[in-house]
């Protein structure tokens, strides 16, 4: 009788275990997602933005281009196909100088920040003033 509770207590908390992991799991969200478009270089790979209740983290996946010094991430309240490289400042808001030119990678949000005001990411190079490319949102 002891060994049997014993099991039922076990089979229990197995249960239990898997349906909190799987309630972890539901509770990031994709929030939008897409790949990306070239203006003055190519830009593979893709990137979607998430939201797993604590932060909303923007993921870069299986990205690849051309290097450059100084590479930064922006989101711009204009459409990536508006927009051109000496008009990338404004209306935008840094968010990251990028990591590396190749490989996945993730950026934490700034708290606040409503996707809702802004309509593309924008990968753009500082130094030389040049858009790379970017996506719309």
């Amino acid at each position: 009788m002891k060994q049997s509770n014993t099991v039922k207590s076990f089979i229990t908390l197995l249960v239990t275990l898997i349906s909190i992991a799987g309630i972890a799991s539901a509770a990031t969200k994709t929030l939008t997602s897409g790949s990306w478009t070239k203006k003055a270089e190519r830009i593979s790979g893709t990137w979607e933005i998430v939201d797993d209740g604590k932060d909303v983290t923007l993921k870069l996946k299986n990205f690849k281009t051309e290097s450059a010094p100084d590479l930064k991430l922006f989101f711009h309240k204009k459409s990536i196909g508006s927009l051109t490289s000496k008009k990338v400042k404004s209306g935008s808001k840094f968010l990251a100088k990028l990591k590396s030119n190749r490989g996945d990678q993730e950026y934490k949000l700034p708290k606040g920040l409503k996707l809702s005001d802004y309509k593309s990411i924008v990968i753009h190079c500082e130094q030389y003033t040049k858009l790379w490319g970017g996506a719309n949102l």
